[in-house]
């Protein structure tokens, strides 16, 4: 029976210096794996981070375009005769004791003299001339 025992003990020995033979590969594998796995959610992160500035540049750069213009604006209406010629053309507004006149272009003229006779041909006189 001895030799049953030291054989079958044998036998593990072998198999348990076999399966640390196979387990140090697998264990360097693993190893291996997991490090491009963390290196490589890395380097995702660098890159958002990376694009997420360069599109923050770009809202940078149109904003102080803005900014500037903006300011450019400020330093044009901070002049008095600006705010009157504006005030004047967007508002039609005018000043005290001024008289205001406004030419009517010949094109408009037409269409204000054509307006007239279209009106004349109300919804009633067409009904009419549908019985003449």
């Amino acid at each position: 029976m001895r030799r049953k025992k030291k054989a079958g003990a044998k036998f593990l020995d072998k198999l348990k210096r076999k399966s640390r033979v196979h387990v140090i590969p697998l264990i360097f594998l693993l190893s291996i794996v997991l490090f491009f796995i963390i290196v490589g959610g890395q380097v995702k992160k660098a890159y958002d981070v990376y694009s997420q500035i360069g599109d923050l540049k770009n809202k940078l750069a149109k904003t102080q375009e803005v900014n500037a213009n903006l300011e450019a604006q400020i330093e044009t209406f901070g002049n008095e005769g600006v705010i009157d010629k504006e005030a004047r053309e967007r508002l039609n507004l005018k000043k005290e004791g001024e008289n205001v006149v406004v030419i009517i272009p010949a094109e408009k003229q037409v269409q204000l003299e054509v307006q007239p006779q279209e009106q004349k041909n109300s919804f009633w006189d067409k009904f009419l001339n549908l019985f003449k």
